[in-house]
């Protein structure tokens, strides 16, 4: 194309949009390829399993004392909550970090 607009006596100006028009959008390729490798390590971290090493990555763990019983997906409690006359409530949320309730 940008041959056949010199050979027809097209101006520089003419010559120099081809050019733009023709290579424009593969200029674009590095930028789109570094764009894709960041989010593919992206995604690789998101959903690989925990470090082998260190243990990061992994979903936290509740430990608790033997005397709390897990009452439905998210609550321990003692068995003699309901007639105890000292109540304490501790609401905690985590993420990924461990947690451990002691009594002692």
């Amino acid at each position: 194309m940008v041959a056949n607009l010199v050979a027809g006596g097209a101006e520089d100006i003419e010559i120099i949009g081809a050019i733009i028009f023709q290579l424009g959008p593969t200029l674009l390729f590095p930028v789109w390829g570094v764009a894709l490798a960041v989010a593919t390590l992206g995604y690789y971290y998101r959903r690989r399993g925990p470090c082998s090493v260190c243990g990061r990555g992994a979903p936290g763990k509740a430990a608790m004392d033997p005397r709390f019983s897990k009452t439905d997906k998210d609550t321990y409690q003692s068995s003699d909550f309901e007639s105890a006359a000292n109540k304490v409530e501790i609401p905690v949320k985590s993420g990924a970090g461990n947690v451990e309730v002691n009594t002692k």
